[in-house]
């Protein structure tokens, strides 16, 4: 008698099974990957926004008033973007300041206003971070008074 023996490869059905379940955890994977991302990224508004208020508060002892352009703050020229709603900086995931329209912007960070005695600054979401509902645009002012946009609260977004 012939002894038939098992084959050592895998079947088309087991190999159909593990497509199957690599299908689903990446699937579940890559939404909570691009979620961590977001909350990863909400440093880099707080981080930029306390350095700017910093640096506004180094101007406002020198000058005796608060500016309204990030270029007396030290940013580069080329980089900062002055608009009709303030001075503006962009910063990718890294803290670095980059340009306006780069791909690899976080947030822009502008100066809405500033007075001889107070000053507001705001982070706003770029590009994939804009899906960011729970914090939205974080707002700064020279107190030290804290809020955002979102539908999180201020402790949970700062």
């Amino acid at each position: 008698m012939t002894e038939w023996r098992r084959s050592r490869a895998f079947t088309l059905l087991e190999l159909l099974i593990v497509v199957a379940v690599i299908g689903v955890l990446t699937l579940l994977a890559i939404p909570a990957y691009e979620g961590y991302l977001v909350r990863v990224h909400r440093s880099v508004a707080v981080t930029t926004m306390l350095d700017i208020a910093n640096r506004q508060t180094q101007f406002h002892l020198d000058n005796k008033t608060y500016t309204d352009k990030l270029t007396h703050l030290g940013f580069s020229d080329a980089l900062v973007s002055d608009t009709a709603n303030g001075s503006a900086l962009a910063f990718d995931a890294r803290q670095s300041p980059v340009a306006t329209t780069a791909a690899e912007r976080v947030y822009l960070i502008r100066i809405d206003s500033a007075q001889a005695h107070s000053f507001t600054l705001s982070a706003i979401p770029q590009r994939r971070q804009s899906l960011d509902a729970e914090c939205g645009t974080y707002t700064l002012k020279q107190t030290g008074a804290r809020a955002n946009s979102g539908t999180g609260s201020a402790a949970d977004c700062w």
